[in-house]
């Protein structure tokens, strides 16, 4: 069965975060040992913010040895992003939250309305635009694709399609 599987072959083309499902999808299926999954996932891991997954993935292989140091580091460096990001971003965030504005956002479906609306009454500009972008690209890196989801949205559904994130928050839509 498994010189079928093209997930070797298609995984190179794809986005990281892509491809833990296809190893979950072929870890029910037991057409690769499972150790060898493991192991391809922890690797995949390496080159993404998911620490945390990265750490439970080293647990499951490595149950009676300590993460290396270097998880650690890599975790207190994303918190420590995260952390600014959301101070970063949090007033837009707050904003959207409130009953007026979210009625706002319901009733203008035209993007440049909208944005005209916030830019006149709640003094929003490009950099907090730009702000919601990094940190909805931020929670994607880190595996939070609902909030990924939600702030990528907002920043597509605002952003001139001439904007310097807007093909970004596209494909992060895709994915």
């Amino acid at each position: 069965m498994a010189q079928y599987d093209l997930t070797n072959a298609l995984s190179e083309f794809m986005d990281l975060h892509l491809v833990f499902p296809l190893l979950e999808f072929l870890s029910t299926r037991e057409i690769y040992k499972s150790e060898s999954l493991m192991k391809s996932k922890y690797q995949l891991l390496q080159n993404t913010n998911m620490v945390d997954f990265t750490i439970d993935v080293f647990h499951g292989l490595h149950p009676d040895e300590e993460p290396p140091e270097a998880l650690h580091e890599k975790r207190s460096d994303v918190v420590k992003q995260l952390t600014e990001l959301q101070e970063k971003s949090s007033q837009v965030i707050e904003m959207f939250q409130r009953k007026d504005v979210s009625d706002v956002v319901e009733k203008h479906r035209d993007s440049q309305q909208l944005w005209d609306y916030l830019s006149e009454h709640h003094k929003f500009d490009r950099e907090r635009l730009d702000d919601v972008f990094h940190y909805g690209k931020f929670m994607y890196d880190v595996g939070n694709y609902a909030i990924a989801s939600t702030n990528l949205d907002f920043y597509r559904n605002l952003a001139p399609a001439d904007s310097k994130y807007y093909s970004s928050a596209q494909w992060g839509k895709l994915a």
